[in-house]
């Protein structure tokens, strides 16, 4: 294996007490409802901005065309 491999791993590792304190964090903080989201006219989404993603042609392209 690669030296550059065990590098990034050795680096993700080290962050991983971070990422868990950022997840905890995350999870113990406030939801946002469906309610929230209708309240603030976000919900529903209008028909003419809901449209499927497609796949990009181009493997060098963008992954998806928006």
């Amino acid at each position: 294996m690669n030296r550059g491999y065990f590098n990034v791993l050795s680096l993700l590792l080290r962050e991983e007490p971070a990422q868990a304190a950022l997840l905890d964090d995350v999870c113990e903080g406030p939801l946002i409802t469906v309610t929230d989201l209708t309240t603030e006219g976000v919900l529903p989404v209008p028909s003419e901005s809901a449209k499927p993603l497609k796949a990009a042609s181009d493997a060098g392209a963008a992954l998806f065309d928006l």
